[in-house]
């Protein structure tokens, strides 16, 4: 078939084996929920950048702006597939970023100034942990971060076998190449 949801199979079947298979599933997912129910059954070589641009907008309604991007890209990759495949002349995304709403200036959260750093560690020591183990886990990791200087995903990325000695007057953190910037 011509839809662009037979060419969106074909397209994602082919770059799958070089994806993780969670980011295969979320491309794939994406595609299902915010893209085929509005030109999945449709001819690819007779979508127009407005029929993008009005799914696109119906993403950003819900204030998705990222996923909407998103979605214009996986749309884009659709069309250059099916470009290299003899079975579009054009990709209708190619125009679209300019018509993009604008992303949200993120704002950083200031540091935290060194005198106000003992009053934090106190509040942090004195936190009472209810029941709940992720919120004991978050403090720990909080503390942690602020004895190791780590970064965080450094951190998360943790497993045990990494720590040495940890019983010992010496204990090591060796943290592998592979997971340091």
């Amino acid at each position: 078939g011509d839809t662009f949801f037979d060419l969106a199979k074909l397209w994602h079947e082919n770059r799958k084996s070089a994806l993780s298979t969670a980011h295969a599933e979320r491309v794939w997912s994406r595609m299902k929920r915010d893209v085929f129910p509005f030109i999945g059954h449709r001819p690819i070589h007779e979508i127009t950048a407005p029929e993008v641009l009005k799914m696109i907008r119906r993403i950003e309604t819900r204030g998705a702006l990222d996923i909407s991007r998103r979605a214009k890209q996986g749309v884009g990759q659709v069309f250059q597939f099916a470009i290299a495949c003899g079975l579009a002349t054009s990709d209708p995304t190619a125009n679209l970023r300019c018509a993009l709403k604008p992303r949200p200036r993120v704002k950083h959260m200031s540091r935290l100034p060194l005198a106000e750093l003992p009053a934090f560690l106190e509040k942090l020591r004195a936190y009472q942990v209810q029941g709940d183990r992720r919120s004991a886990n978050t403090k720990d990791a909080v503390m942690f971060a602020l004895l190791t200087w780590v970064r965080s995903t450094e951190l998360r990325l943790a497993v045990k076998s990494e720590f040495e000695n940890l019983d010992g007057t010496d204990p090591l953190w060796r943290i592998p190449a592979a997971r340091m910037k």
